[in-house]
């Protein structure tokens, strides 16, 4: 069985090419690779063709010996995993720096950071849940520090996965943010009602200081005598 070249498992890659070639007594075409009969070289060449991808046949079939062609594709993989490395270490940065933004919802970062974090894995980083609550815990808003503290204390955070954090923070947070509507909401009414005590107020006041007992408002006042003493 052949394995097939990937952008991402070169190194297992090459372990089950030896194993094939070993098994097959013509790893020596590789390594040292020195004055290879051409059947053995023809032999590893055909089995190195059907394990990599089709637009790699052409290039890797141009060269003489199958050796040659062993060592393109390991230039060609170890270019491809610095990159994958340089991007990694720029991802991982990110994970130890990530913050909730303004006004952030917890849903929204909860997206952000599971994202994230499944960029690495795809890169090959290995980035276990309980390291990303932990993370996640340290960056949560102070408003929803009492909620974390009764999370650390009462559930075992090797046994909870993100998908259930975030859901237990976001019932918090809905339940906090409807608090928080209710206390505008009471303060609006009573803001209204000053505002209406005061409304009533002005009529009250002008009649004690012109003994009108008609029914008055600020408008009728108008017509009431003793304003202009």
């Amino acid at each position: 069985m052949w394995p097939m070249l990937t952008r991402d498992n070169y190194s297992e890659w090459v372990l089950l090419m030896q194993c094939n070639f070993e098994a097959l007594e013509i790893w020596e075409v590789i390594d040292p690779g020195t004055n290879p009969k051409r059947s053995q070289d023809r032999q590893a060449m055909s089995g190195l063709l059907r394990s990599v991808p089709r637009e790699m046949w052409q290039s890797l079939a141009a060269r003489k010996t199958v050796k040659e062609a062993w060592e393109a594709v390991k230039l060609m993989r170890l270019g491809a995993d610095r990159v994958k490395e340089v991007n990694a270490q720029k991802l991982m940065e990110d994970f130890e720096n990530i913050k909730f933004k303004e006004g952030e919802s917890i849903e929204d970062f909860g997206m952000r950071i599971t994202n994230l974090v499944g960029e690495l894995r795809i890169l090959g980083e290995t980035v276990d849940d309980s390291r990303v609550i932990k993370k996640f815990l340290r960056v949560v808003p102070p408003r929803l520090a009492p909620i974390v503290v009764s999370i650390e204390m009462f559930l075992n955070l090797k046994e909870i996965t993100v998908d259930e954090l975030i859901g237990r923070l976001r019932a918090a947070e809905d339940r906090l943010n409807e608090k928080v509507e209710q206390v505008t909401d009471k303060a609006g009414w009573l803001l209204l009602a000053e505002e209406e005590k005061q409304m009533w107020q002005w009529p009250a006041l002008i009649i004690s200081q012109h003994s009108c007992w008609q029914r008055v408002t600020l408008m009728s006042c108008v017509d009431c005598p003793r304003l202009s003493t």
